[in-house]
């Protein structure tokens, strides 16, 4: 729930904006001036006309009551990339172990990632999946730069002060103090990524640590050269690498040979955190943070925050398993308890194949669990998300509030240290990935946060 700081921040922005500063005399303007700086394939289909907002205190409570969390997906990542036997225990895919394999001895946690979370009705923060290469931060920088330029901002703060997290500045600082070394310079590798204008947007914040004196340059495979333990691109020594997805080091790798043996010798390393990312973003890595048969991996001051923010999590799977200290038959008490429950798969995101258990009838429900069982999927607690009021404004122009979902999703440095958080809002439960659809309140768009404080009196 808001505290009362923001209910009182929210009803002054909402009257400014039905007093002195009518949405539809600026909306447009704001939305044309996000297009120009946001050059994307996907069309946005609607704009929320408010930020969310945190006070200050609620927003570093919340990052230092997460810390916790994301010191244990780090742990489990860890555990993960040196132990087989317990990667076939959760189901991690067996085509996964010749990239595992690459860095297993020395890797690192993703520079950049991000925590998925559902704020509650009940005022907790649950923790639902990790998200090892976000791709959000430049939409939400330049949603925020666009806010900070409306007149309505500037009234508002009159009254209150506002801040938000500069993220591009937080990628330039992970780059410098995060991993064994300093970062003097990142190569992304392959220069396809020009080809598709939303999949070259998300390295906008390396450009930005460009600009701020970390050289970044994009090459293809065959121009970097290894020798004397030195990667080299255009006569570069790189200490990092960024891909432009997966796909290159799964069905691509013997154009990497060269890369790839830099960052198995840890002359280099990656910047989404190859095998340690790749283990991290698994839905199923929160079973071991969920289940009292893993609780020894992880010291006695995270287990309080894994209580409170991670919901129980199992692999779906025909066998007995921990619930609230009793032994229970998996499958069996799955079927009969679909009201509070959600399958999904382990590995992917985008909100697709999500089953809702209350949403659907009990068939359906028989349906995701067999094809979960089949395909090593998730059975997890449903978060229930709360809901707040927000004006939004429709591609056609019309403007009126909703009572949307939100998301909290807050991003985690160098696998530990948690600072700036996204917030997004939808109509439905879930938010979804639409591909080449609209971005709205149908699958979900994002707005920017505000960290909020009321000034002093005058």
């Amino acid at each position: 729930m808001p505290s009362s700081l923001v209910e009182d921040a929210i009803a002054h922005y909402d009257e400014l904006l039905a007093t002195r500063f009518q949405p539809d005399t600026w909306w447009r303007e704001h939305a044309a001036e996000i297009k120009r700086h946001w050059f994307d394939e996907a069309p946005l289909g609607a704009f929320v006309l408010r930020p969310r907002m945190l006070d200050e205190a609620n927003y570093l409570e919340t990052c230092a009551s997460l810390a916790p969390v994301a010191r244990a997906l780090a742990i489990a990542a860890e555990r993960l990339a040196t132990d087989e036997a317990l990667r076939r225990t959760l189901g991690i895919p067996d085509y996964l172990e010749p990239l595992l394999a690459i860095d297993a001895a020395h890797g690192q946690p993703p520079c950049l990632g991000r925590l998925d979370g559902i704020p509650t009705r009940d005022g907790r923060v649950v923790i639902i999946e990790f998200n090892s290469e976000p791709k959000s931060v430049p939409f939400q920088y330049e949603v925020e730069r666009a806010f900070d330029r409306l007149a309505i901002t500037q009234a508002f703060g009159e009254r209150y002060r506002v801040r938000t997290v500069d993220l591009y500045d937080n990628v330039h600082r992970a780059l410098r103090t995060g991993g064994p070394r300093e970062v003097s310079a990142v190569a992304v590798v392959d220069k396809a990524v020009w080809q598709s204008p939303r999949r070259a947007s998300t390295f906008r914040p390396l450009m930005y640590a460009a600009a701020r004196g970390t050289p970044v340059v994009f090459v293809d495979p065959e121009e970097l050269d290894y020798r004397g333990g030195e990667l080299r691109a255009s006569g570069i020594r790189v200490d990092m690498v960024a891909f432009v997805d997966w796909e290159l080091l799964i069905n691509s790798r013997k154009r990497l040979v060269k890369v790839l043996k830099a960052i198995a010798d840890g002359a280099v390393g990656v910047f989404a955190g190859l095998s340690r990312g790749l283990l991290a973003s698994y839905k199923v890595v929160f079973e071991l943070l969920s289940s009292a048969a893993y609780r020894d991996m992880f010291p006695p001051d995270v287990h309080e925050a894994l209580s409170r923010h991670v919901p129980w999590t199992r692999l779906l799977r025909e066998r007995t398993t921990d619930r609230g200290g009793a032994t229970v038959d998996l499958l069996p008490f799955v079927a009969d308890h679909r009201d509070g429950l959600v399958i999904k798969p382990s590995g992917g995101g985008g909100g697709g194949n999500v089953t809702i258990g209350r949403d659907v009838d009990t068939a359906t429900w028989s349906a995701a669990i067999h094809r979960g069982v089949t395909q090593n999927w998730i059975v997890q607690d449903l978060a229930v998300p709360a809901r707040e009021s927000f004006p939004v404004a429709d591609a056609s122009g019309r403007i009126a509030y909703h009572e949307l979902a939100c998301e909290l999703t807050p991003y985690v440095w160098n696998g530990s240290r948690i600072e700036g958080i996204l917030s997004r809002v939808v109509a439905g439960p879930v938010m979804f990935d639409f591909g080449d659809r609209p971005i709205g309140l149908d699958n979900g768009i994002e707005t920017a946060t505000w960290i909020i404080s009321r000034r002093a009196p005058a």
